[in-house]
Order: C-alpha cells, then sequence, then structure tokens
C-alpha cells in the first residue's frame, strides 16, 4: 500500500496520478533513442496483481543506451517508480527485487531470459537513506555515487540503481527532476520554454499536467496560471484564427477581452523575443561551427606540415644509415682483403725463406709488383 506525507502547500496533491506522468517523463528522458527501446508501463507479471511499474526492453540486443539514467541498462529492466508523496523502503526493494525473479522465471521456455540480462532501477524523489543503510550493512553492498542523482549498488548478480529524481541534473534529466511538488522557480522557466516548442506531443501534456497540478501556487505566482489547461488556453488564444478570436470576444465581458489582448500580445512578445533568441543563437553556432572549420583547416595543414618534415628527415636519416651501412661493408671487405693478403705475404716469405731464395726475399720486400708476381706464380703452383 503506497504511503502518504502531507503536503501543506497543496492539499490536492495526493489525487494526482504521478506513474503516468513518470512514464511519460521517462520516454522524454529518452527521446533520442527512443527507437532503441520498448516500454511497457505497468507491466503485469501473471494473473494475479503484480505488476512492474515500468518495464523497459531492448529492442536490438547489445545495443548501448547512452543516455545517463540508461547506461545500465542490459536487455530487460525493471523500474519502481515512488511518486513525491511516498517513500522507498526496505520492503520496496524486496518487492521489486523479486519482480525481477519473477520476471525472470515466468518465461515460456526454460531460461529464456538471462539472469545477467535484468536489470533493476529503484526511482523515488528523496534519498533513500534506511535502504542505503540496509543494504551496505545487512547486504555487504556498495553504493557508488555515479554522478548527480544517480547511485549504482554494487555487489549483486543483478546491476542496480538508485535514482534520486531531487538530486538529478536539470541539464540532463529536466523532465524526471520536474515530477515534484516543491518545484523551483527557475525550472518552471525551464520547463515551459521546452514544453511550448513540444506542446503537441502527448509525453509532454501529460508530464506538464501533473508538474501543474502538482505545483499550482508556483505556476499561479511565476507565471500567472495556476494549470496546464490555462497554459493551454493562453496558447490557443495566441494561435487563433481572427473568426475563433471573434467568437471567443463575443462571449466575454469588456473586462475579459482587455486581459486576453494584453494576453495575446505578451505571449507575441515573448514568441519574438524566442525567435530573436534562437536567431542569436543560430548566428553564434554558424560562427561557431566557422570558427571550428578555420581551426581544422590550420590544423589540418600544421599536420601536413609536420608530416612532410617527419618524412624528409626520416628519409634523411635512411640515406644517412644506407651511407654509414656502405662504409661498414667496403670497410669490412677492405680488412678482409688485408688480412688475406698478408697471409699469403707471409707465406711466401716462409717459403722463400725455406728454399733459401734471399735475394728475391729482399727484392719483393721493396717491389710489390715484383711480390704480387711471386705470390701468383706460389698459387698456380710453379
Amino acid at each position: 500500500m503506497e504511503r502518504r506525507w502531507k503536503n501543506k502547500d497543496n492539499e490536492n496533491v495526493q489525487k494526482i496520478q504521478w506513474h503516468p506522468a513518470f512514464v511519460a517523463a521517462t520516454k522524454i528522458e529518452f527521446e533520442d533513442e527512443r527507437e532503441k527501446l520498448k516500454f511497457e508501463s505497468e507491466y503485469q507479471l501473471s494473473k494475479k496483481p503484480m505488476q512492474i511499474d515500468l518495464l523497459i526492453l531492448k529492442k536490438v540486443e547489445n545495443v548501448s543506451i547512452y543516455k545517463n539514467i540508461g547506461k545500465i541498462f542490459r536487455g530487460n529492466n525493471v523500474l519502481e517508480y515512488k511518486s513525491p508523496t511516498d517513500y522507498m523502503g526496505i520492503d520496496d526493494f524486496y518487492k521489486v527485487y523479486g519482480y525481477a525473479c519473477f520476471y525472470k522465471a515466468d518465461s515460456e521456455e526454460a531460461n529464456s531470459i538471462a539472469i545477467d540480462d535484468i536489470t533493476i532501477s529503484l526511482v523515488s524523489k528523496k534519498y533513500p537513506r534506511k535502504v542505503i543503510e540496509h543494504l551496505t550493512k545487512e547486504r555487504g553492498y556498495k553504493i557508488r555515487k555515479e554522478e548527480e542523482g544517480i547511485y549504482y549498488v554494487e555487489g549483486d548478480i543483478f546491476p542496480i540503481q538508485i535514482l534520486v529524481t531531487n538530486r538529478l541534473s536539470k541539464e540532463k534529466n529536466l523532465w524526471l527532476s520536474s515530477l515534484t511538488d516543491q518545484l523551483e522557480n527557475d525550472k518552471i522557466h525551464d520547463l515551459m520554454s521546452v514544453y511550448l516548442h513540444n506542446r503537441k506531443n502527448p509525453l509532454y501534456r501529460s508530464v506538464m499536467k501533473t508538474v501543474t497540478d502538482a505545483n499550482q501556487k508556483k505556476f499561479k505566482e511565476v507565471l500567472g496560471v495556476r494549470s496546464a489547461d490555462e497554459i493551454l488556453f493562453d496558447i490557443a488564444i495566441q494561435k487563433a484564427s481572427p473568426e475563433m478570436k471573434a467568437r471567443v470576444f463575443a462571449q466575454v465581458s469588456e473586462e475579459d477581452r482587455e486581459k486576453i489582448r494584453k494576453k495575446a500580445e505578451e505571449e507575441v512578445k515573448e514568441e519574438l523575443r524566442e525567435k530573436i533568441e534562437e536567431a542569436r543563437k543560430k548566428a553564434e553556432e554558424e560562427a561557431r561551427k566557422k570558427a571550428e572549420e578555420e581551426v581544422k583547416e590550420e590544423l589540418r595543414e600544421k599536420i601536413e606540415e609536420a608530416r612532410k618534415k617527419a618524412e624528409e628527415e626520416a628519409r634523411k636519416k635512411a640515406e644517412e644509415e644506407a651511407r654509414k651501412k656502405a662504409e661498414e661493408e667496403v670497410k669490412e671487405e677492405l680488412r678482409k682483403e688485408v688480412e688475406v693478403t698478408s697471409e699469403k705475404i707471409n707465406i711466401l716469405f716462409r717459403k722463400l725463406n725455406q728454399e733459401g731464395r734471399m735475394s728475391e726475399w729482399i727484392r719483393s720486400t721493396e717491389d710489390l709488383e715484383y711480390q704480387r708476381e711471386l705470390i701468383r706464380e706460389m698459387e698456380n703452383g710453379k
């Protein structure tokens, strides 16, 4: 049974249906990779009343998910969500753990879902301190903070992560982090900025309705509206045809007409500001891209210059090494020739000495040509 927290700012917040908004916000978070995933909300585990809040399946095996809250994902991913008025307890951990085990076992073919192809994600607004303490002290698990609002539970056969929505990055996880009944003013502006560009998308409408219903006073204070219906009405007035505006004007008082005119003027001004801002960003982006191309071109030129220099140095080095090698080979050949010649002279001298040919011996030491002639005769056996 879901446990509720009292909210002094908004007594109706307990009636809000948070789970559909959670599913929609999760789909928005994975918008860039949605073609890789299949989302099954309130997945029925069996004929009995047991269901997973959200089951996310990879459409293609072994495809990587790059979204920060999905990096841990494998083929089958079980998500348990607690609304801002509820909290994640120790028994909730074991319930979703049991769901994961039952999901693995409840398949038509034996072991058709591998145990290492299932992950568990626990999602709640507040940091589940008691669950963390239990897992570390009683189960011996380690908790590692992957990034803001994302904590990995290490030590179990299932990859497990805990997502704390009020700690998630506003830049990376705007929609999940906005599932709260205590929305901050700056986040309202961020939500509206994105929502106005996606207002026709039912996922964005679902989340926006839930968030505005849960934070009526904040929206009234910041934007002057209290619900998603009022936001949509304002947009409708701005975008309506002249005929539609005339019919609306005919049914309201002069005072209301003036309010509508002012509201429409403000909307037009805001849209104009957005277009100016969009044009400015586009110009900055084009300037940035041009600067990047210039830097890349300069870098390519420097790389080419360095390559040519390296090739020239390598060529010179190779030529120098080849020259040295040739010199060494010539020296070696000369050395061997000298050794051979010296040995032949020694043999000749011993032969002349043994044969008593001293006059020839003396002449050969003075006349090298005569010496070579005697050596040739000796080699020819004369």
